[in-house]
């Protein structure tokens, strides 16, 4: 099955906001080589820009969220490796300033018009990045 690509109007499709107050505090597992506030410009991360014309700070309302994006992506891992480990840092981020988001997730994918493919299939991440 493949994801579909966005719609040429997802500004009126209605989107799920989820809005993030100052002092709002998120969790991040993060390459500890690098600063915590580090925004990604590769194209390695699924939902990075294509091209590269902005950084993703990937974050996580729950520890455990961020835990199992950095620590569970391949299925059936029962231990995770030492050296992993050896190469994450984690951090509490506190939220400086107001802001939006577009829900992502749940009954926000389908208002935007995309299913649970686009954030949880496989590589390559074409479709993810063009979201």
């Amino acid at each position: 099955m493949t994801a579909p690509l966005p719609p040429p109007d997802p500004a009126s499709r209605d989107p799920v906001l989820i809005t993030l107050e100052a002092g709002e505090i998120l969790h991040r597992f993060f390459m500890a080589s690098y600063d915590p506030i580090h925004f990604d410009r590769s194209r390695q991360g699924r939902l990075n820009a294509p091209d590269g014309s902005y950084g993703v700070l990937y974050t996580a309302e729950a520890a455990r969220g961020a835990f199992a994006e950095t620590f569970l992506r391949e299925p059936g891992r029962t231990l995770i490796p030492s050296d992993l480990l050896a190469r994450k840092a984690y951090v509490r981020l506190r939220v400086t300033r107001t802001f939006v988001l577009i829900k992502f997730g749940g009954p926000g994918l389908a208002r935007l018009g995309a299913t649970a493919e686009v954030v949880h299939g496989g590589l390559p991440y074409d479709i993810p990045q063009a979201w």
